[in-house]
């Protein structure tokens, strides 16, 4: 069986949220997950109707909280949507640092480096980053 990279488990995961249509279905496939892929999901203990803490909940390393199950999951999803979509942006930006500039502006090029520098991890995209930007200091970058 071929493992699911964590992006692609996580993609396919929210997918699979934006399919259930009450607050009470998510929770539900949200703790089967966490069950499923080693997660956490932490519940306050109640004194005198009071909790003791937020609802805590962590899957794909992804950590949030909420005054309720229901809110924890919605926190939870909305920051695993940041981090597909900051993936996505970083995946264009290596593409463009690592490939043929020609037709980019000055402007283009620079926020790619930036971004590449700030949340990549691909070692090649990160170098071309950092040659991108200094060619840019040095007014070869036109």
């Amino acid at each position: 069986m071929t493992m699911i990279h964590n992006d692609d488990a996580l993609g396919f995961f929210l997918a699979q949220m934006a399919t259930k249509p009450t607050a009470a279905d998510r929770v539900e496939l949200f703790q089967n997950a966490v069950i499923e892929q080693g997660g956490d999901f932490t519940t306050p203990a109640f004194d005198g109707g009071r909790g003791s803490h937020l609802v805590e909940v962590q899957l794909f390393g992804i950590h949030d909280a909420g005054q309720t199950t229901d809110e924890a999951v919605l926190n939870w999803t909305a920051k695993a949507m940041d981090h597909m979509e900051r993936k996505r942006l970083t995946g264009a930006a290596e593409r463009m640092v690592l490939s043929d500039m020609r037709g980019l502006s000055v402007e283009d090029l620079r926020a790619a480096g930036e971004r590449v520098r700030l949340y990549s991890q691909d070692m090649a995209a990160i170098a071309a980053a950092r040659r991108i930007e200094m060619m840019i200091a040095n007014g070869r970058a036109a």
